[in-house]
């Protein structure tokens, strides 16, 4: 609006004329009625009537006694509202805890239900790939060992196996192999060959002792994997994503039972902090009432100026209940005419 804010002297001259209009001036700057009436929001209104009369606005008179407490006074507010922040933090997060006991109570009961329930099934990592390779060959067991006897067969029969007709092979190419280096190369590859399909037919025969059929087994691995389907649908959409959330819920009731959620560490804290604010709060009153002297001071001083020697202007202190950002002080500035 262009008026100053660092003049210590605020003039304002309105003329009204005959017809109505008006002309109206701050410190010399022209300015129009609304102005006039934001600037008069923040203004005591002093007047020479015959009662007591509270001065205008008084909803702002803690703002303008603060304001003209200066730099001293605004050092002290700081740490009074640091606590206070805190304070009310902590009342906030008492409030929510308090609101919501029965909900509390619910998802404690639900984590240790779902931490029971998987500490229970014990999943391992790599289990549900074991498992449906051994459902697998547990289900498969009369084609994989038909196969497998067949390939025994092929391989080891006497004199008709592939084994016994490679070592033929390899012995008719070993009597000719110094006559021609192809010849040589032939020999060679038949040779391992050879020695591949004994390893070969070792290899399934080992693997036809060891082929079982357990139905029992397949019952106990079919029930397993249910469960862990079941699991899944439950908590993650493969092992390793349960395992994530058993972590996550084991920390979660972890942090309940080390008291994060501990109402009594939070009503303890708070009870501190009361004191404290009392304390803050105290010293903030005691500063404000030194500048309250200070401004009866000069505001009567300007009252004698203007020669109205019965007027008698005073700041009225009362203590609110409870905390506020700005301490628990209400200010109202007084005027005796």
């Amino acid at each position: 609006n262009g008026i100053d804010p660092s003049e210590q002297e605020l003039i304002i001259y309105r003329e009204v004329n005959i017809n109505g209009r008006s002309t109206i001036r701050i410190n010399g700057l022209l300015v129009n009625l609304k102005t006039l009436a934001m600037v008069g929001h923040y203004l005591v209104d002093i007047q020479g009537q015959n009662d007591t009369q509270q001065l205008l606005n008084n909803d702002e008179h803690l703002v303008l006694l603060d304001a003209f407490g200066g730099d001293d006074l605004q050092k002290i507010k700081p740490t009074y509202q640091g606590v206070f922040e805190e304070f009310r933090t902590v009342t906030q997060q008492i409030h929510k805890v308090q609101t919501s006991q029965q909900d509390i109570a619910q998802r404690l009961d639900l984590l240790k239900f779902q931490k029971e329930e998987l500490a229970a099934a014990n999943l391992q990592p790599d289990e549900e790939d074991k498992l449906l390779d051994a459902r697998s060959k547990l289900s498969n067991y009369k084609k994989i060992a038909d196969r497998l006897q067949n390939v025994e067969y092929t391989l080891n029969t006497e004199q008709h196996g592939a084994v016994d007709l490679l070592a033929d092979a390899m012995q008719q190419l070993q009597e000719i192999a110094t006559y021609d280096e192809a010849f040589a190369q032939l020999s060679e590859t038949v040779s391992e060959a050879y020695y591949t399909a004994q390893e070969v037919g070792r290899d399934v025969d080992e693997q036809l002792s060891e082929l079982t059929y357990d139905e029992n087994e397949l019952i106990r691995i079919d029930d397993r994997l249910q469960l862990i389907h079941s699991l899944e649908r439950k908590y993650g959409a493969t092992i390793q994503d349960i395992l994530v959330f058993q972590d996550k819920i084991t920390r979660e009731l972890s942090d309940m039972d080390n008291g994060v959620l501990d109402i009594e560490h939070l009503q303890e804290r708070r009870e501190s902090l009361t004191l404290t604010l009392k304390s803050h709060a105290i010293k903030l009153r005691d500063a404000r009432q030194n500048v309250a002297h200070q401004l009866e001071k000069n505001v009567n001083q300007q009252l004698s100026d203007l020669l109205m020697s019965g007027a008698e202007f005073a700041v009225h202190f009362d203590t609110i209940k409870g905390f506020l950002s700005q301490g628990t002080d209400k200010v109202e500035f007084y005027d005796q005419t």
